[in-house]
């Protein structure tokens, strides 16, 4: 069966665990960015470690796209096989 949500329902839904799991993954991967700058521009300065974690900063920007992508892939498919609560 393929649910249909409106947005008033949508409003209603909860987090799920799953879910929550993605965004603290997500939300891991910018703290440790944090962290890696924070021992450059200490090492550095703050003019060497912009540059410096420049790449560093875009791979987290890229990791957390396709941590996005794979919770939101998970979250249609369970709102599309399931009339749920929690997404």
């Amino acid at each position: 069966m393929i649910a249909e949500f409106s947005p008033e329902q949508m409003r209603n839904v909860t987090l799920g665990e799953d879910t929550k799991e993605y965004l603290i993954a997500y939300k891991t991967a910018e703290q440790a960015s944090s962290i890696v700058y924070e021992q450059v521009e200490e090492m550095w300065g703050i003019d060497q470690a912009q540059e410096m974690i420049k790449p560093v900063f875009d791979a987290v920007s890229s990791l957390q796209g396709e941590i996005l992508k794979l919770m939101m892939k998970h979250i249609d498919e369970k709102l599309g096989t399931v009339v749920c609560t929690e997404i």
